[in-house]
């Protein structure tokens, strides 16, 4: 495909660029009511890896073919879908819906299974079976675990404003967990056999990495956007220390008044 490399850059880009804002907000947050802030890092970690995989792709697109480069790449992806898994896992967690480790253990036994059934020593094999095993049941994880975050704490605190971008990241997500976790490399076997990304280029007759580039765009917006919840709840304490100060000062000018009277 001609600018193929375009394309791989603004998926990177955009992946990079999520990492980096979540990283410079938990610099600016150390403290928040919202538990989601301990678990940003690992979207941060994600974005950043992952980014540097696409990066690495976008490298043997251009000089082509590398055999330690394609190692790189495979250990990248491997490493931010790990990030991205965790990160949904404790998302759906901390958002008052209890998911036990049985769902970590079907991740890992399907993500060795697979090639051990179809070609142990495939990096195809192995690029299709972290994919459908940690990108897609993760994504999944994060579609639903937004909006239901949304619902079950944040909206409330009255921070309606945010509250579509919450949903715009579950629809990205989803959007993510098809064209990331189910549109693969072709293989010969079900799904890949008839799922792929050649029959949806077939189909469509736009590739799938600028759909990935699109939805990585919407996923980095929608968490930006998301990310304000920090901002207004500084805001409100800002607010609230104000009120109180202003109070104080109230009460204590009354009292000397009422002081000044008795004297």
């Amino acid at each position: 495909m001609n600018n193929l490399e375009v394309v791989i850059f603004f998926y990177a880009s955009a992946l990079v660029i999520l990492g980096f804002t979540i990283l410079a907000q938990l610099r600016r947050t150390e403290i928040s009511e919202f538990r989601l802030l301990d678990i940003l890092w690992l979207l941060a970690w994600f974005g950043l890896t992952h980014g540097a995989h696409e990066f690495i792709d976008m490298f043997t697109v251009i000089k082509g073919e590398n055999v330690l480069a394609t190692l790189l790449s495979a250990l990248l992806s491997f490493i931010s879908f790990l990030f991205l898994f965790a990160f949904g896992y404790r998302l759906l967690n901390i958002s008052r819906k209890r998911i036990g480790p049985w769902l970590m253990v079907i991740a890992a036994l399907g993500l060795v299974m697979l090639p051990i059934m179809f070609g142990p020593t495939s990096v195809i094999i192995w690029s299709i079976s972290r994919r459908y095993f940690l990108a897609f049941p993760a994504s999944v994880l994060i579609a639903i675990g937004f909006p239901l975050y949304y619902v079950t704490v944040v909206q409330a605190l009255g921070l309606t404003r945010v509250k579509r971008y919450f949903f715009w990241a579950g629809f990205f997500f989803s959007a993510y967990a098809v064209i990331v976790g189910l549109v693969v490399a072709k293989a010969n076997f079900f799904p890949a056999s008839v799922i792929n990304e050649n029959s949806f280029f077939s189909v469509v007759g736009i590739p799938a990495r600028v759909f990935r580039a699109l939805v990585a765009l919407g996923v980095a917006w929608s968490i930006w956007k998301i990310l304000d919840i920090f901002n207004i709840e500084q805001e409100r304490k800002r607010e609230s220390s104000t009120i109180e100060k202003e109070t104080l000062l109230h009460d204590v000018g009354e009292r000397v008044k009422e002081l000044n009277c008795l004297y």
